[in-house]
C-alpha cells in the first residue's frame, strides 16, 4: 500500500490530503477492514472528513 500526503493551498489557508494506492486487488479488498478498525474511529473523533478533488504539493510519500 502507498500513502501520499499532499498540501493544498487555498486563498487564505491550506489543508492536507491523504491518498491511498493499493498494489493489487487483494490488498484493496483487505485494506478497508484494517482502515475501519485502526484509523476511522480516531479520525472521526478528531476530524470532519470531507471528500474533495484537489491538486497539491506532495511532501510525504510512504510505500510499504
Amino acid at each position: 500500500m502507498r500513502r501520499t500526503v499532499a498540501q493544498v493551498w487555498n486563498k487564505q489557508n491550506h489543508r492536507l490530503t491523504s491518498t491511498y494506492e493499493y498494489e493489487n486487488e487483494n490488498v484493496y479488498k483487505a485494506c478497508p477492514k484494517i482502515i475501519e478498525e485502526k484509523l476511522m474511529s480516531k479520525a472521526q473523533a478528531s476530524y470532519t472528513i470531507k471528500a474533495r478533488n484537489n491538486r497539491g504539493v506532495i511532501f510525504y510519500d510512504y510505500r510499504s
